[in-house]
């Protein structure tokens, strides 16, 4: 906790210098990331050649052990008995993979002209990261660590747990196993600069819209940046970081619970403006058909209740996070 807070308020000083410094500090994060991942998968598939695999098993309802965390409140209902809803509990809990796609909406303003090709270039590059990157080290975790090793020592550090059961000398794993303590660190020290950032372009909006005073939006005298709304997100988040205590698990199902209902939310009024403004739109979702007179977005409507079913999953089964959020979002329409 105390590291976070110290990471915090580094990248605090980067954003009072402004974007440019805190981009660069990003697009560096994520070359060392690419370097660590490369290394990974092309280790992984030379230890399956050289060494062989365990068969992921079928997500069968036989196959599938949940703990205690994963279910919540359906503990010892029928609901974990069905093949469909234990799946969907799973993709609830991998949520988070869909992260860096959520802050594209946040660094919208940033990205630079042609904003629409930028945006779905940006957004297929985190597609790839994310779909690549996050399911093969569950997959390569299945296949190269003993079961028994995996539940009783990494299921909390799959990559940590891969780097130690690759091919090749001991000494080698572990200098590799420390550059992804290193890499991990870096990762969720981006997500710091990356939440500032988020941050900051949100309640710009907020500002220029009248909510906030004009007092926040003053620009810094020698940066030129609004200073006081990022030192206010600076301290609600070490306000956040000592509350919590560090406590990752935590952080990252309230995070999973605010992000899955935002994309579910956020799905919807889509979904509601292609009927209310039909006029001709710049893109849209794909899977559309002409019926009655009318357009109907079926592609777009299938997403929404994807989104709607997972985040009802989530409801259930993260305890901690679902009350808190609903605490949270209470407390917010209140004020």
């Amino acid at each position: 906790a105390l590291f976070a807070a110290l990471v915090t308020i580094y990248f605090w000083w980067q954003n009072i210098k402004g974007i440019p410094e805190s981009s660069e500090k990003a697009l560096r994060i994520m070359y060392i990331t690419t370097v660590m991942v490369v290394t990974l998968i092309i280790w992984c598939l030379i230890t399956i050649i050289h060494r062989g695999f365990s068969p992921v098993p079928f997500p069968s309802l036989e196959n599938i052990r949940f703990s205690d965390d994963a279910v919540g409140w359906l503990k010892g209902t029928w609901a974990t008995k069905i093949t469909l809803i234990a799946m969907l509990i799973g993709l609830g809990h991998s949520i988070l993979a869909m992260s860096g796609e959520e802050s594209l909406a946040q660094v919208n303003r940033e990205i630079a002209s042609p904003k629409l090709k930028n945006l779905k270039r940006a957004g297929f590059v985190i597609f790839i990261y994310s779909m690549v990157f996050t399911s093969l080290v569950s997959f390569f975790a299945v296949m190269l660590i003993p079961d028994n090793e995996r539940v009783g020592h990494y299921l909390d550090n799959l990559i940590g747990g891969l780097a130690m059961h690759v091919v090749g000398p001991l000494p080698l794993r572990l200098l590799f196993h420390a550059f992804v303590v290193v890499v991990g660190t870096i990762i969720l020290s981006g997500a710091v600069n990356t939440a500032i950032v988020g941050s900051n372009g949100v309640l710009n909006r907020v500002a220029e819209d009248g909510v906030l005073p004009d007092w926040f939006r003053r620009p810094h005298r020698k940066f030129g940046t609004t200073s006081r709304i990022i030192t206010m997100i600076v301290g609600l988040q070490i306000l956040t970081i000592i509350l919590t205590r560090g406590n990752i698990q935590l952080l990252g199902d309230a995070y999973a619970f605010g992000i899955v209902w935002s994309f579910a939310m956020q799905g919807l009024s889509v979904l509601v403006l292609r009927f209310k403004q039909p006029e001709v739109q710049e893109w849209k979702v794909p899977l559309n058909f002409r019926a009655g007179g009318r357009e109907w977005p079926v592609g777009l409507a299938l997403i929404t209740l994807a989104l709607f079913v997972l985040a009802v999953v989530n409801l259930f089964t993260k305890k901690v996070a679902t009350i808190w959020g609903c605490i949270f979002t209470v407390s917010i329409f209140i004020i």
